[in-house]
């Protein structure tokens, strides 16, 4: 997906979408994933991963040259609830 961050290539990927239903915007921007037990006693899973096609490039972090992967992780049962 990085491919796509030039104006001509997202255009493109618009048109795909809009006339064929096909292309990197039919997609789901996580095309994979998975669930791991931390706790292996645990009735359900403590973490979920997500792996996107494509960099993802937070706020303040130096954009990649080449194309990469994005592996984000959540925790899913936090004891901390906040205010």
């Amino acid at each position: 997906y990085d491919n796509y961050a030039k104006l001509h290539r997202t255009m493109w990927a618009g048109l795909q979408y809009v006339l064929l239903k096909k292309g990197p915007v039919a997609s789901s921007l996580f095309e994979t994933g998975g669930f791991w037990y931390a706790d292996p006693t645990a009735a359900s899973p403590d973490i979920q991963f997500h792996l996107g096609l494509g960099s993802g490039i937070e706020a303040g972090v130096e954009k990649l040259n080449n194309p990469g992967v994005t592996l984000n992780s959540a925790f899913l049962r936090p004891r901390s609830r906040g205010t």
